[in-house]
């Protein structure tokens, strides 16, 4: 049993399992080491963005906040005009106030390697950006309903980049026809979040793509842990 999908776990425990270093005021900045590699801005005021500019080698963001989702597009795009750094993983999890204006000006200033998206207000237009950006590996995107079935299957049958994504917001007709699809992505995660039951055939071609040889994450929310097992 995994507690985390694949894309979780890599964005959580990259950098030898050290977390971003927490910075929520102008003074903690200033206090800050300016060679550090990971940064915790979750709760910094956006006035405190432009002190932000003393750090050249951040290669890792936490902006997730999946309590009261306080990360907007301002926020963002304030942090692009003031951190220079060559970013490669960026989590903004549980802000349904972020859409593809804060994540696109994102994808054209860094290199990003993985993309932490779940629960954003992003709509295919970021997912098609993620997908042909060169340096992208992993793209988190469950939860986020604007998303196509179509968009969707473009990325997967791709295989451009690894995802974890929900399909629970299609109609039953638009997952099964999915799932016929063949992915060429090798490993992704699946959430389950019980919206529409899955069917069967659903179900079976999972299962068929398991036995292919894709490394299938099956996840769900049980309380406040996210529990996520191979298929």
């Amino acid at each position: 049993m995994k507690l985390y999908s694949f894309f979780t776990v890599l964005l959580l425990t990259s950098s030898c399992g050290r977390y971003p270093e927490p910075v929520n005021s102008a003074q903690q900045i200033k206090d800050a080491p300016a060679d550090i590699t990971m940064l915790s801005i979750r709760h910094l005021d956006l006035a405190a963005y432009k002190d932000l500019a003393k750090f050249h080698h951040v290669t890792r963001i936490d902006m997730s906040n999946p309590v009261s989702g306080s990360i907007t597009d301002g926020h963002l795009v304030e942090l692009v005009k003031h951190l220079t750094s060559e970013v490669k993983d960026i989590n903004l999890a549980g802000n349904n106030s972020v859409t593809d204006q804060g994540v696109l000006a994102f994808l054209q200033t860094y290199p990003l390697a993985y993309l932490k998206l779940d629960g954003t207000s992003i709509t295919n237009k970021s997912l098609h950006a993620a997908n042909a950006k060169l340096t992208m590996k992993g793209v988190n995107i469950a939860g986020c309903e604007k998303i196509s079935a179509a968009a969707l299957r473009e990325c997967l049958v791709s295989g451009t980049v690894g995802l974890s994504f929900s399909i629970s917001h299609l109609a039953p007709a638009e997952q099964e026809a999915l799932a016929r699809e063949k992915w060429r992505v090798g490993e992704f995660s699946i959430y389950d979040e019980g919206k529409v039951p899955w069917s069967a055939e659903l179900t079976q071609a999972l299962k068929n793509k398991a036995a292919q040889g894709s490394t299938v994450y099956l996840c769900k929310r049980v309380g406040k842990k996210l529990i996520c097992e191979p298929l």
